[in-house]
């Protein structure tokens, strides 16, 4: 780390140091005194790291930093929520700061890539704010260290999770065959999907990633145990707001079971380990997003109940309730913490009693009951 002299130049005074991550960095002058200033000051940082002080602000890279938080997060929290974190770093902000020093991220360029995630990428506004919450408590644990000198992402207001403009609602009785032949004309990995939907209740990240094995035909049972992560693209062994291991069994219902053998009999992908709602070209998973537009389309084309693809759960909430099944019944095929979860999702369906009414001619007489008048006072 030596000032040189190069001839011809606007700066040409050049000082080449070494980072904290290996990579050369040449720095120019225009003078010779700026360019040993430099170079003391940079002399000053390697006697300093030697000594085992605290590398400068500037030297702290952002890889660096969330290396070794992530390592420490690993030793005292359960692994399944650091993998989450991990992922979404990894995904999405690991090569958006790299290489770039912790102290000169700022809150705009923060906010521009949350932007990105919930306008761009189509994610939803929970989705925004469980990265807007990760990224505040890495920078608040890196400026409790003295790494920094502000945190960036304290600045950056939450986003108001509530959806004001749709209600919960689910598919009646009648429509559920028609966006069952809508899902087939699709495609037949969109069908099965929607049997799955339909008749497990399973949340669609659940559906997508169940496999062959997962069906117990001589048990009768449908275990919902695996999970595709959108946030990481991959899939994992456990199912959301649970730990490791954690699964939910359904029982196999007779069109479930049926779909699944055709299905099975119908697709070169049907050992054990393979997906049930694989692609017919290379046998992997479904995109979540390719079934949401073959999910859209079918609801305009057939004109059904304006409903999102998790309104299919609710759906099989409904239907469970209607068949007989109780609330703690249906809470536990869910996989809910408590019953009021359920209640929500069991949304009051009183199309039965209409078509009921109509059966039974309720209020249709042939006569028409004229109301008496009565007359108070004397008569004359």
């Amino acid at each position: 780390m030596v000032a040189q002299y190069r001839k011809g130049r606007k700066a040409p005074w050049v000082v080449q140091v070494r980072n904290v991550s290996g990579k050369v960095v040449t720095s120019s002058f225009g003078t010779k005194e700026a360019a040993e200033e430099f170079e003391k000051s940079e002399r000053e940082k390697r006697r300093r790291q030697r000594k085992g002080l605290s590398s400068p602000r500037e030297e702290i890279l952002f890889i660096d930093f969330v290396r070794s938080w992530i390592e420490r997060r690993y030793q005292t929290l359960p692994r399944s929520t650091v993998d989450q974190d991990n992922s979404r770093l990894r995904r999405y902000w690991l090569p958006l700061f790299c290489d770039r020093p912790l102290e000169v991220i700022r809150p705009e360029h923060v906010l521009e890539e949350l932007d990105r995630i919930q306008f761009k990428l189509g994610h939803s506004a929970a989705d925004r704010n469980r990265h807007r919450a990760l990224l505040h408590k890495l920078f608040h644990d890196a400026f409790m260290q003295n790494k920094i000198e502000a945190n960036p992402v304290a600045r950056i207001p939450l986003i108001d999770e509530r959806k004001k403009t749709r209600k919960a609602s689910f598919l009646k009785p009648e429509e559920q065959e028609r966006y069952l032949e809508g899902l087939y004309a699709e495609g037949n990995q969109f069908w099965i999907l929607g049997i799955i939907l339909l008749y497990t209740g399973a949340r669609i990240g659940s559906a997508i990633a169940a496999q062959y094995h997962d069906v117990d035909f001589e048990a009768g049972i449908f275990r919902v145990r695996r999970l595709l992560e959108r946030a990481s693209g991959t899939i994992v062994e456990r199912q959301k707001d649970e730990g490791e291991d954690g699964e939910t069994i359904v029982p196999l219902f007779p069109r479930l079971r049926e779909a699944i053998l055709t299905r099975r009999a119908q697709t070169p992908y049907n050992r054990p380990h393979d997906f049930i709602a694989a692609r017919p070209d290379d046998g992997r998973y479904i995109a979540y997003e390719r079934f949401r537009d073959a999910h859209r389309r079918v609801i305009l084309r057939y004109k059904l109940s304006s409903i999102t693809v998790h309104d299919l759960r609710r759906t099989f909430a409904t239907n469970a309730i209607r068949a007989g099944y109780s609330k703690s019944e249906v809470k536990e095929m869910l996989g809910h913490s408590t019953e009021l979860v359920t209640e929500k999702y069991t949304l009051r369906d009183i199309s039965h009693l209409v078509e009921k009414g109509k059966r039974i001619r309720f209020g249709d007489t042939e006569e028409t009951c004229q109301p008496k008048v009565s007359r108070i006072g004397n008569a004359h």
